[in-house]
């Protein structure tokens, strides 16, 4: 994602629950976290940590649903293992 189109997304979003235009109590809660993503996706640091993390959890919701993937992810892992530790 560009900063470009962060920007524009962040400003359409923040328009729906600034709490200046937004009176529910919610609002300024939601404001916050949006702030809180703008940051994170403009941090390279901060944004590989959430993709990361995200990759994570689609993995796990995915293996919950497929649990053959997670059996083979875990004979990947091993057999990588195995490689590292001959060499």
């Amino acid at each position: 994602m560009t900063d470009g189109q962060i920007s524009k997304a962040y400003r359409k979003r923040s328009l729906k629950v600034h709490p200046d235009k937004n009176p529910t109590p919610e609002a300024a809660i939601a404001f916050d976290n949006l702030n809180d993503a703008k940051r994170a996706l403009e941090d390279p640091i901060r944004s590989g940590e959430a993709l990361r993390k995200f990759a994570e959890v689609a993995f796990k919701e995915k293996c919950r649903v497929h649990p053959e993937l997670m059996a083979a992810a875990k004979r990947a892992q091993e057999k990588a293992g195995a490689y590292t530790r001959s060499r």
